[in-house]
């Protein structure tokens, strides 16, 4: 299978509004579409198609990682407007492939459904700001909102690394440099220390994948610039405990300390079925109040979800309670609010409840006549930033 080939299966998946394409031989191509996975009306490919398929885009260094460790990731262009992600493995039937396209059409911050005081918080001029969540949940997407967002609309110097590049969006208001792990940088690690002399206002990092990573990371936002970057777990909740377990150390106390003075804010996303077949987004969010940091501080994480339940004049929201807000408004069905709900159990019981005419109980144990947004502490102030544009909310104004 040609390079030509391989285009034309892009074409296809873009002409379907597939996300993923999957090969495997024995197998006409999948895509996935709407999270459903179904094969292309064609024929089956063989073990040396696939082969053929790989040898006709991955660079040598890439072919040579797969011959000697089973499997490869890489990405490269697709014409002007797409990014092409593809991941090769060895398996007992010969190759398999996944690709994925990431096109340079983000959606707005407003598009995505995420709080509008995002747009105030990637202004700061330090920080972290964390998205997280399971694989193909949209980290990626969101990130790449908030790198155009400063993009478009401050003088900033942006730099990305990413293994591998899924978005490069080109200068703007801001000046933005692209660094690829395996090929500009060695690591992750050496990217992130390789900022220092940079002069940067924002950096993105693609995965805190491991604790050296996460600590470096939690440095640069600490004394540099604003770090946005993605984490693979599920739940705000979860996040914080990862950031608290990486920085468990014999100096554990100036680490926790650190985090809670540098940590913005987490964005939780997942992607479910909607009742009418599309995929809808829904998000868990907190933004680091004073009463939050403490929290860190004192290493009370039991305490994050009624926190994140009692801030919601802020923008915070805890999943559970959107995955039923949209049950009750019939956007998802309710095996798809108890599928992806972080306490299944109390969110089907919510459900059989709202079924018999009772009152249901909150995902904080309140009942749902209980609606008031709470006395959560008013966010940190924010340290002098470029002023916002004309139209930007504020943090005082959120």
């Amino acid at each position: 299978m040609s390079r030509f080939h391989l285009d034309r299966l892009l074409t296809t998946m873009i002409s379907n509004g597939a996300t993923d394409m999957l090969l495997l031989p024995g197998l006409p191509p999948q895509i996935r579409v709407n999270a459903v996975l179904r094969g292309l009306q064609t024929k089956s490919l063989t073990a040396a198609d696939i082969g053929q398929l790989v040898e006709s885009v991955a660079p040598e260094p890439k072919r040579k990682e797969l011959a000697e460790h089973g499997q490869t990731v890489f990405s490269y262009a697709h014409g002007d407007a797409e990014r092409v992600w593809l991941k090769a493995a060895r398996h007992l039937g010969g190759e398999s492939v996944v690709l994925r396209l990431y096109g340079s059409a983000v959606p707005s911050l407003e598009e995505l459904g995420l709080p509008r005081i995002i747009r105030a918080l990637c202004s700061r001029p330090r920080g972290l700001l964390l998205v997280v969540g399971s694989s193909g949940s949209g980290k990626a997407t969101a990130l790449g909102c908030m790198v155009n967002h400063v993009n478009d609309n401050f003088p900033f110097r942006i730099i990305t690394i990413q293994k591998p590049i899924k978005f490069a969006p080109a200068s703007k208001k801001s000046m933005v440099m692209h660094w690829e792990v395996g090929t500009h940088v060695h690591d992750y690690v050496s990217g992130i220390r390789n900022v220092g002399g940079e002069d940067a206002n924002v950096v993105l990092v693609g995965d805190l994948g491991d604790d050296e990573v996460t600590r470096a990371a939690l440095e640069l936002a600490a004394v540099a610039c604003l770090v946005l970057a993605s984490m693979r777990v599920r739940g705000v909740a979860d996040a914080v405990n990862r950031l608290r377990n990486a920085c468990l150390s014999p100096d554990a106390l100036r680490w926790r300390a650190m985090l809670a003075d540098t940590l913005i804010a987490v964005v939780h996303r997942e992607l479910c079925r909607g009742a009418g077949g599309s995929v809808v987004s829904v998000h868990e969010f907190m933004v680091v109040t004073p009463a939050i940091a403490d929290l860190i501080r004192q290493d009370q994480l039991d305490r994050m979800d009624v926190a994140i339940a009692t801030g919601r004049k802020y923008g915070m929201q805890l999943l559970d309670e959107q995955l039923w807000d949209l049950y009750i408004q019939g956007v998802i069905e309710a095996g798809v609010a108890i599928d992806h709900s972080r306490q299944p159990g109390r969110m089907r019981d919510r459900v059989e409840a709202h079924r018999r005419g009772r009152k249901p109980r909150k995902a904080n144990g309140s009942d749902d006549s209980d609606d008031g947004p709470g006395d959560a502490p008013f966010p940190a102030q924010p340290q002098p930033s470029p002023p916002a544009p004309a139209d930007e909310a504020t943090p005082d104004a959120e």
